[in-house]
């Protein structure tokens, strides 16, 4: 009777909407059709909007609030521009977060290579630090990253916050895609909010060539997840996706960070090779296609990345990083168990945002090497997946054994009667715009990335901790032994668990749909069956210690009795209270020292309310879906609410039936479930930005390297030479080393992670605190080593005593202390006397010697360039002279250096240049001028011809050329073959790229 009466009041309704119809053949858009298209685009948009405001949120006030990411607040606590701070910035009271790498290294070299840009050259060489050296060699220049020109189009000072946002943004948006591939889009969501605001991020942000980095790895596991999942496709299609992986992992070679690159290209190998075992165990012959696609996309990201790549393995087979100082200093640099606290208690060792780690030993706590907070719900949904989604991964590959029974327990039916489809597993009226994907629709195997997301947590959390597992993962390659800073592969262990956490929601979304599903099949076998004819109940589906709240259920609906998922919540909740309690015993000293037992149990107090409150939700999502029932063909959602309104509407005291009361309480609790899956995502964004809002370093545009008086003297004064900043320590009263590279001055010293071995030796025979943490402390203003290296003045913070100037004169006072060395060669110089040493040791030992002057002889040996060593033909014949030395006439750019010379005798013309492999040299001589005799003058030139000259290296670190009599004009360019055949590599892979994009969407 019911369903008669719900049919007549069906029939009525299409009968009143039939006439708000259209008529036929007008093709016009009703506004619900227009309501619907607003939704669906909301739906599909959502993801990217939540993923897009986080990072706004975030970065709000780097962005559009006028304010800069660069903590250039640092320049006001040291000279000279410590003397104009209170003038100046008057609310300035102390420096939000010390980050020295960033006002030493990253802002200087990315106003350095926007302004050569701006001026039409591409910066290879860096002639303003360490006596010059490769720019593009140090990797973390990231000359070729095609995100960088946001660094051309705006102030160095603005670009640093939307740089950093857009990676943050297309962080969320690349993981999305990723785990999309896998899991539902609630789930995706939370693992891409995991990701994209790990504490990883957040501690490294003001650093921008890690993050640039390290978003390009779910890029690339993205786009190659893709390519494998569509075998119907053609090959052109196959292939644009796995070379479209490469060039992600291209990416993240340009981005420079080589560090974070060996990461990536590491995890993707360890997705590849998962990849390739799972489809050879599956007997398919899928793996043939896994491993040609996979060599596919990892030749491209090496040819795409190898503009940097090359130039970077150049420089790091001649750098001063090897053997034992870079074990020790990895384990100096791993995250011991007893600080395993900050994985939870990410500030217990103090913050940027409170000012405590300024009272933390700073080299110990280090707030940036040592964070990779995941968030505690994330952590807890990631041990929720770890340990409770192998049975779901593996419904993946094959059916279960639950639907194999279901399938033998249904009775053959007549060829032509039609098959009942099953209600809707899903109540109609629960909202849920983000709701996992039904089991029908094809999704390729998720057991790879669970497995994988397994390995990068588990990998990464211990080679961070374990100097011997990093070497292992590394495989013991030369390069990576300058990988001192071992605790940054914590960015697997955030990638990891964002992965997981992914999972863990999946897990609890799959469940509810899962088990609603299948009661519809079985609803649906029921209404095939006679309705006299019992339906056996076997023992094997339902355990009988499941509780059963009311007869009226039907008894085949199965129930998720596991309890894995609460193991695995205990189990996550016991290995955060080992980690917090064991740090806070071996710490208690200094946790509940006066001045910050406050701040210390205000952290706790954090941790406690987020794990509560996440377990709680958790273990509500988990128990709500053991009691989600389906309704069944005969009485829906919308019929249950029509008859409780008619009866209402009568106004009579009929009672609610015990099957409509149990179809409410089902979809009561229904809709408590889709809730608590909704809740998950937005508590894990509350999670990390109650951590991250306000950590990353931000300070006034103004404070970024405003010029000085004695700045302003330096750029009148000092022209193509050299100046050596001193001081008393190593901030404040000390202009730090490569800081005034910002105005275009030239650095004898520097400040970098690679540096070739031959200067690192000279600076330290020149002087033992020189390089590189103690170089403020230079004091050996006499040695000729200083001379050679085209010193000409000394920038003190603080007046020198009087022994220490005796050889220097002071020419400038005020907010630096200027002194001049007179004795100071210039950039390029004519020698007329040298000798051969026999080895580098030998000509180390003979600038060493007392008796060496630089102004009279020059130590020469025979260069190996990129393999090639020169030859000292068409040098037998020259000798020296009596000449007295004199500078020579030159011009210079970026690349680029000429000179201009005439010599009376054969002499060697010296650059104070640091010898490098990649400089090409090239002379042309007058004819008719000089002494020589005609024959050889003809012999060595040829009629005004530009001929390429042999370099030499000179004096240990630097470069020379030998030269005969006459009028020589002598060009030496930078443009190593690393980088000419890096360029051919990737612009080739480029191009392919588009022509297989072309025939693709053609």
């Amino acid at each position: 009777m019911a369903r008669e009466r719900l049919d007549k009041q069906a029939k009525k309704s299409e009968q009143k909407t039939a006439q708000t119809q259209p008529v036929e053949g007008l093709h016009t858009y009703t506004p619900s059709f227009l309501h619907s298209c607003t939704l669906a685009l909301l739906h599909a948009c959502t993801p990217a909007l939540v993923l897009i405001l986080l990072p706004t949120l975030l970065l709000w006030s780097v962005t559009f609030g006028g304010k800069t990411l660069a903590p250039v607040d640092l320049l006001l606590v040291m000279s000279p521009w410590r003397h104009f701070a209170s003038e100046r910035f008057p609310e300035f009271h102390a420096v939000k977060a010390p980050l020295l790498d960033v006002v030493q290294q990253y802002f200087p070299w990315r106003k350095f290579y926007a302004e050569s840009l701006r001026q039409g050259e591409l910066p290879l060489w860096n002639p303003f630090m360490f006596c010059g050296t490769s720019f593009v060699g140090n990797g973390m220049s990231a000359v070729f990253y095609p995100f960088n020109l946001l660094f051309v189009a705006m102030p160095a000072e603005t670009a640093f916050g939307w740089v950093a946002w857009i990676h943050l943004v297309l962080a969320g948006i690349f993981m999305f895609g990723f785990l999309r591939q896998s899991v539902s889009p609630i789930a995706a969501l939370t693992g891409a909010i995991a990701f994209q605001l790990c504490g990883f991020f957040v501690a490294w942000l003001a650093y921008l060539p890690l993050i640039c980095t390290a978003i390009w790895l779910p890029a690339a596991l993205w786009s190659w997840e893709k390519g494998l999942g569509t075998w119907d496709w053609g090959l052109a299609r196959r292939m644009f996706f796995a070379v479209l992986a490469g060039v992600a992992l291209g990416m993240a070679l340009l981005a420079g960070h080589p560090q974070v690159g060996f990461y990536v290209l590491w995890a993707f190998g360890v997705y590849f090779v998962l990849r390739f075992l799972r489809d050879w165990g599956s007997g398919t012959g899928d793996w043939r296609k896994s491993l040609m696609f996979g060599i596919l996309t990892i030749f491209c990201g090496i040819a795409v990345g190898a503009p940097q790549l090359l130039p970077l393995l150049e420089m790091a087979k001649i750098s001063f990083r090897s053997g034992a100082e870079a074990l020790e200093a990895a384990a100096a640099n791993r995250l011991p168990f007893d600080q395993f606290v900050r994985l939870f208690v990410p500030s217990f060792f103090g913050d940027w945002r409170s000012g405590t780690h300024l009272v933390w030993d700073f080299a110990r706590f280090n707030f940036v090497e040592r964070t990779g907070y995941p968030s505690v719900i994330a952590f807890l949904l990631a041990m929720v997946g770890a340990f409770s989604c192998w049975k779901l991964v593996r419904q993946e590959s094959r059916p279960s054994d639950l639907q194999s029974q279901l399938s033998a327990r249904q009775e053959p039916r007549p060829p032509n009667e039609p098959v009942p489809r099953p209600s809707s597993p899903v109540p109609s009226f629960v909202p849920r715009p983000l709701s996992p994907v039904p089991s029908s629709v094809p999704r390729p195997s998720s057991l790879v990335p669970f497995i994988a997301g397994f390995v990068f947590a588990a990998v990464g959390l211990l080679a961070a901790s374990i100097p011997i597992v990093h070497r292992f993962m590394a495989l013991g390659l030369p390069a990576t032994q300058a990988f001192v800073g071992i605790s940054r592969s914590l960015f697997l262990f955030d990638f990891g668990i964002a992965i997981l956490c992914a999972f863990g929601v999946e897990f609890l979304a799959r469940q509810e749909h899962y088990s609603t599903d299948l009661q519809s099949q079985l609803s649906a076998q029921q209404e095939s069956r006679p309705p006299n004819k019992l339906v056996p109940r076997p023992s094997s589906l339902v355990p009988s210690s499941v509780p059963r709240p009311s007869s009226l259920v039907p008894s085949s609906v199965p129930r998720p009795s596991s309890l894995v998922p609460f193991l695995s919540l205990v189990i996550a909740l016991l290995f955060m209270a080992i980690c917090v309690s064991y740090g806070v015993t071996v710490h208690a000293g200094t946790a509940f020292h006066p001045l910050l037992s406050n701040f210390t149990i205000s952290q706790i107090y954090r941790w406690l309310a987020f794990t509560a409150f996440g377990t709680l939700v958790i273990f509500f999502a988990i128990r709500f879906h053991a009691y989600t029932l389906a309704p069944s063909n005969a009485e829906t959602p919308a019929s249950l609410h029509s008859s409780m309104a008619a009866r209402s509407h009568a106004q009579t005291p009929t009672r609610l039936q015990p099957q409509t009361l149990a179809r409410l309480h089902a979809d009561t609790l229904a809709r408590l479930h889709a809730l608590t899956l909704y809740a998950l995502p937005f508590l894990v964004a509350a999670d990390l930005l109650a951590f991250a809002w306000s950590q990353h370093p931000e300070a006034e545009k103004g404070m970024a390297f405003f010029e000085t008086p004695s700045i302003r003297w330096l750029k009148k004064h000092l022209g193509s030479q050299r100046f050596i900043a001193v001081g008393t320590d190593a901030v404040r009263h000390w202009t730090p080393s490569n800081t005034l590279m910002a105005y275009g001055l030239r650095d004898g010293q520097g400040s970098d992670s690679l540096m070739t071995m031959r200067i690192f030796r000279f600076l330290q025979t020149w002087d033992a605190n020189s390089p590189l943490h103690r170089a403020f402390a230079v004091r050996n203003f006499d040695s000729p080593l200083l001379d050679l290296m085209a010193v000409k003045y000394i920038v003190a913070a603080e007046p020198l005593s009087s022994d220490e100037r005796k050889s220097l004169r002071l020419v400038h006072s005020g907010d630096l202390w200027v002194y001049e060395n007179p004795n100071a060669l210039p950039r390029a110089f004519v020698v007329p006397q040298w000798r051969w040493a026999k080895s580098p040791e030998d000509a180390l030992q003979q600038i060493k010697a007392k008796d060496f002057d630089p102004r009279k002889t020059v130590v020469l040996e025979e260069m190996w360039d990129e393999g090639r060593r020169t030859e000292k033909t068409n040098l037998q014949n020259l000798h020296p002279s009596p000449l007295v030395p004199r500078p020579a006439h030159f011009t210079e750019r970026i690349n680029t250096l000429k000179a201009e010379i005439e010599l009376a005798q054969p002499a060697a013309l010296v650059v104070a240049d640091v010898a490098y492999p990649g400089w090409k040299a090239f002379g042309k001589w007058d004819k008719g001028q000089g002494t020589g005799d005609r024959e050889t003058r003809n012999k060595k030139t040829g009629d005004e011809k530009w001929q390429s000259l042999n370099i030499l290296t000179a004096n240990y670190a630097f470069r020379a050329v030998l030269l005969p009599e006459g009028k020589w004009q002598v060009a030496w360019v930078y443009f190593p073959s690393s980088v000419a055949i890096g360029l051919f590599l990737c612009l080739t892979t480029v191009a392919a790229f588009f022509a297989v994009a072309i025939f693709r969407f053609r």
